[in-house]
């Protein structure tokens, strides 16, 4: 980690950004992955402009190393229409505010929903169960979900969001609904294009984003990632959205991400004060950082385990210089990566929830981001040992 002060040209205002962290040696993979070999590790600058409050990655990765990020993992994505248990939980207040905002905004129940990058159209799925006579469109690249989105009755449209496959979608669309995808995509202004370009005249688009803001105030360093290329607050995305109203927005409890609803109408939006203070980000972090290494000393000479095979144990190892040999390995229920690794360790083994070698007294650290859901499941399977809830 460094935070030495260097400067760049902000990717908005073009005014000057400071350095705000680095990530030595991350890898490109960050998924659970059965072909671990394959891989290549590079640091990752973070930097932050004041004026926009807003972050992003510096340099940020050529077309052709963005593309070759989710090409290696096009087959690892997790169904949450085939395994609710996986994330169904965390999705529900976010699915909750989408369909209270519809019912706000729009009288009629005959919609055209469409959403943007949603895998599987889990989210689709769900809000169009409140609107019964809706025709539900899906854009996705990702050929896994596309045939898992198409056997629940979903018209999918097999591509990026661009120019081309829009074409013939101008204006169509009541409800537009683009959860996790904007902070991945380079050209910001020609996306920014095609989602409004769908949007129906009376109609609301709904944006979820890792919240900046909480990034600071939680130092949620998990969320600084190669394949994250942008970091928005309120403020940047009523910016960015300039031809857009904001409705209505709130943070959401478990993953700590922003979901704004959006509409074409011209209203004033009151929006509170954003204070982003990179003094209290690294106070926070060290503090967690103590409070992790202290959690491992007290409990050493207990089994410690990590539970979510997710990109946070990158932090685990490298930001929180936790040590590998006093980690037995990780836990998860998804029983299919228990054939996977973690690319950043791969020689820690995955294990289910369900393995013998798991005593019942064990120290776990718990890095999944559907923690209520996790510790449901610790406490149903009688797991007596003490818990660190991780960022």
């Amino acid at each position: 980690m460094n935070s030495n002060k260097k400067f760049t040209k902000c990717v908005l205002c073009k005014g000057k950004a400071e350095h705000l962290i680095t990530k030595v040696k991350q890898p490109t993979k960050i998924f659970p992955t059965k072909k671990y070999k394959y891989f290549f590790k590079k640091n990752l600058n973070i930097f932050f402009c004041r004026k926009c409050t807003y972050s992003f990655q510096f340099p940020i990765p050529s077309k052709k190393q963005i593309k070759q990020f989710y090409k290696d993992e096009q087959s690892e994505y997790t169904s949450i229409i085939n395994n609710p248990i996986l994330g169904a939980d965390k999705e529900k207040e976010k699915i909750d505010f989408i369909k209270k905002n519809i019912k706000k905004n729009i009288s009629s129940t005959k919609l055209n929903i469409i959403e943007i990058g949603g895998f599987d159209g889990y989210t689709l799925k769900e809000v169009s169960k409140s609107f019964k006579n809706s025709k539900k469109y899906l854009i996705e690249p990702n050929s896994v979900g596309g045939k898992i989105a198409k056997k629940n009755n979903i018209n999918v449209i097999q591509s990026y969001l661009d120019k081309k496959s829009i074409k013939n979608y101008h204006n169509l669309f009541d409800v537009v609904i683009c959860k996790h995808v904007i902070e991945h995509v380079k050209d910001l202004e020609n996306f920014i294009y095609c989602l409004t370009k769908l949007i129906s005249n009376q109609g609301i688009l709904f944006i979820e984003t890792p919240n900046l803001e909480m990034i600071f105030k939680k130092s949620l360093t998990r969320e600084f990632i190669l394949q994250h290329l942008h970091y928005f607050s309120i403020k940047t995305l009523n910016k960015i959205f300039k031809n857009l109203s904001i409705k209505n927005y709130k943070n959401t409890k478990q993953e700590n991400s922003l979901i704004v609803c959006f509409s074409k109408k011209k209203i004033k939006s009151k929006l509170k004060n954003i204070n982003l203070n990179t003094q209290k980000f690294f106070k926070n972090l060290n503090k967690q950082k103590k409070q992790l290494n202290q959690f491992c000393e007290k409990n050493k000479h207990k089994n410690i385990w990590i539970y979510g095979a997710s990109s946070s144990v990158n932090d685990i190892f490298t930001i929180y210089d936790i040590k590998k040999k006093n980690i037995m390995g990780i836990i998860d229920t998804d029983l299919e990566k228990t054939k996977m690794r973690i690319p950043i360790l791969k020689d820690i083994k995955i294990h289910s929830l369900y393995d013998n070698k798991i005593k019942k007294d064990s120290a776990i650290i718990i890095v999944a981001t559907a923690k209520n859901e996790v510790l449901r499941s610790l406490k149903i399977n009688k797991f007596t040992g003490p818990k660190y809830i991780f960022q």
